[in-house]
């Protein structure tokens, strides 16, 4: 045992000075945000099995439009606040916590509005296929203003780099909300009732990470710039929020729900890529929110080559592993949809570098930079959408995605300097 001590030392201290950075650090945290991602991983993929051998192609794309426009609307939550409570709390602002719930809280009424309008637009169309639909976005309207305003008790972990508890807490509110619609699955095929309980338990475990943070916080202190820099965020993230949902949408409209089912079982393999920048850019954001921008930015350019072949390496295992693993969980009716995961993880590679470096102007509050960035990348994506899915389909809006990935990793880049 004492040899493996000693052996597992070399190596840290090896990759200590080959990346000049505290190993150790990064593995403790990234050694529960990432498994706690794979866990997901495994609640989603469950889920997304069960509606593919126990339901239609037309209800799982139903589900995932559902999911769509719900999180397109949390726009109207301005999540902007998210970061700027993680901002806080990496500087030892607890009371940012409670500013964010209560700033989210009164900007969630224009979601349920938002909410109401898209019921009524769907129960107007009075087609089969929306009969479903409509009534699903009137019930959420119970849950919106929790779960798009305590989700800021996330952000406030990752902050004070309690990487177990936000980790805890993802895995009761996403993978428990995985697990409950996947045993209703069994039950029925009623999409209310589906998706009712799985907005339920979301809801559950958002209350319960706020209360135990509440119960926990260390001081009240707040930040007076909190509202107007949430404002911000929020805005310079605008149209990549929607942007991040805009594909299915886009799928939905011009393909149908059937087609939204294949798009969303081939995103998710591309969705996990940038998870992992995800959870690479909240372990080095608190470090970044106390370091100086010159030094920040050098840093950050010194290391982008290896945070580039890390990526890399994670997609190309990713895009081989495609043509088995797809078939082999989700049954031979979404074959059609290896090629189009493929694409969409080689296309996602510059999407997951851009992320980290996006992550590191959030850090230095370089809203300027953020408003170009954020505008240009989700901008092109959706007027490339807009123009490559009416005439060639899904592998229009591939295409569509590799070009603004590009755009955004360049972007990104050359505003490191």
């Amino acid at each position: 045992m004492t040899g493996i001590k000693k052996e597992v030392k070399h190596l840290v201290s090896f990759l200590e000075k080959w990346t000049e950075l505290d190993v150790m650090y990064y593995v403790r945290g990234g050694a529960w945000l990432f498994s706690t991602q794979f866990l997901l991983i495994l609640g989603s993929l469950a889920l997304a099995i069960g509606f593919a051998h126990l339901t239609s192609k037309e209800i799982f794309g139903q589900f995932q439009f559902v999911l769509a426009v719900l999180g397109t609307l949390s726009v109207l939550s301005f999540p902007g606040a998210n970061t700027a409570v993680l901002l806080g709390a990496s500087q030892n602002k607890d009371g940012t916590l409670l500013q964010g719930v209560l700033y989210k809280f009164k900007r969630s009424f224009l979601g349920i509005l938002g909410l109401v309008i898209v019921a009524i637009y769907f129960y107007s169309k009075h087609e089969p296929r929306y009969e479903s639909i409509w009534p699903i976005f009137l019930v959420a309207i119970i849950f919106f203003p929790i779960l798009y305003s305590l989700d800021v008790t996330h952000s406030f972990f990752v902050g004070k780099r309690k990487f177990s508890l936000t980790c805890l807490f993802q895995l009761i509110t996403e993978f428990g909300s995985s697990v409950t619609a996947l045993i209703a699955l069994f039950f029925t095929r009623n999409l209310i009732i589906i998706l009712t309980l799985y907005l339920l338990v979301q809801a559950f475990g958002d209350v319960l990470a706020f209360t135990f943070a509440r119960a926990h916080m260390k001081n009240k202190k707040t930040d007076s710039e909190f509202n107007s820099y949430s404002t911000h965020l929020t805005f310079i993230n605008l149209i990549p929020y929607i942007k991040s949902f805009f594909d299915k949408l886009v799928v939905t409209y011009f393909l149908g729900f059937a087609a939204t089912a294949v798009y969303s079982i081939a995103a998710a393999m591309a969705e996990q890529l940038y998870a992992v920048s995800k959870n690479v850019g909240n372990i080095i954001f608190p470090k970044l929110s106390i370091e100086s921008k010159e030094k920040t930015y050098v840093e950050v350019r010194k290391r982008t080559g290896k945070l580039a072949l890390f990526f890399i390496l994670i997609a190309v295992l990713a895009v081989l592993l495609a043509p088995v693993i797809i078939p082999f969980f989700f049954s031979e009716q979404y074959r059609d949809a290896v090629p189009i995961a493929q694409l969409l993880l080689l296309a996602s590679i510059p999407r997951a570098i851009a992320f980290v470096l996006s992550r590191v102007q959030e850090a230095q509050k370089q809203t300027k930079k953020l408003y170009v960035i954020n505008s240009v990348y989700a901008g092109v994506e959706i007027v490339a959408l807009l123009a490559l899915a009416p005439l060639y389909g899904m592998y229009g809006i591939v295409g569509a995605k590799a070009v603004s990935n590009l755009v955004y990793m360049v972007i990104a880049w050359r505003k490191t300097y």
